[in-house]
């Protein structure tokens, strides 16, 4: 299955902020980050992709060309370096944050995107429903 763009709002997670936890989030964007319900947009193209993540506090957007590392803002403000590759119907997005590493798996389908979570062995699962 092919990546196609759209937009997904989150219905289900599991062991999140377990996961935020292991990839050095603090404790008050943690409780903040479980407490949200996300929507992801993906744009994808001939020219850079975007990922952006919107939750009711803060919109994140990072603009990426497959296998080409680029610089961005995580979720409580850090400066991270990802690099996201395409294997089928899966976006990978391998991270490092100082000395955290981080994984995020996005599987996208015809109406849900599983998002696959993993840092120091700790991993989470978020589901999202196509809108």
């Amino acid at each position: 299955m092919a990546i196609e763009a759209g937009k997904w709002e989150m219905s289900n997670s599991d062991n999140y902020g377990e996961y935020l936890k292991a990839a050095g989030f603090g404790l008050i964007q943690r409780n903040l980050a479980e407490k949200a319900t996300p929507t992801e947009e993906l744009t994808t193209g001939d020219g850079p992709w975007e990922l952006s993540i919107t939750t009711q506090l803060k919109v994140l957007k990072v603009s990426f060309t497959l296998g080409e590392p680029v610089d961005h803002a995580t979720e409580d403000g850090r400066t991270a370096m990802s690099t996201f590759t395409r294997d089928g119907g899966k976006l990978i997005q391998t991270q490092r944050c100082g000395s955290d590493w981080a994984t995020v798996i996005r599987e996208y389908g015809p109406t849900e995107m599983t998002a696959h979570y993993s840092a120091k062995g700790i991993t989470a699962t978020r589901t999202f429903k196509r809108l």
